[in-house]
């Protein structure tokens, strides 16, 4: 599976790839891949980049959606029931 926005989500928080290696234990290496576009990745790949990056693995996944922030801070998906 490709994934999309995780640099985007990365740069909202200001974050290196080698910040989001550390907190998704991943290789920054494999991360610049996958931004690339270059891996498909599996599901629980998915969930190790959206947890740090505190995201719902869906907005990593589906291009055609819109996102915003709750007033929470956390990100949250239009048209999907998230709130």
């Amino acid at each position: 599976m490709k994934v999309q926005r995780v640099r985007a989500w990365r740069d909202k928080l200001g974050w290196s790839q080698m910040t989001l290696d550390e907190d998704a234990t991943l290789h920054f290496t494999y991360i610049s891949s996958v931004e690339r576009g270059e891996r498909n990745v599996s599901f629980q790949t998915i969930v190790r980049l959206a947890g740090p990056l505190r995201v719902d693995p869906a907005v990593l996944v589906i291009s055609d959606i819109s996102t915003r922030v709750s007033s929470t801070g956390m990100p949250s998906l239009h048209g999907l029931g998230h709130q």
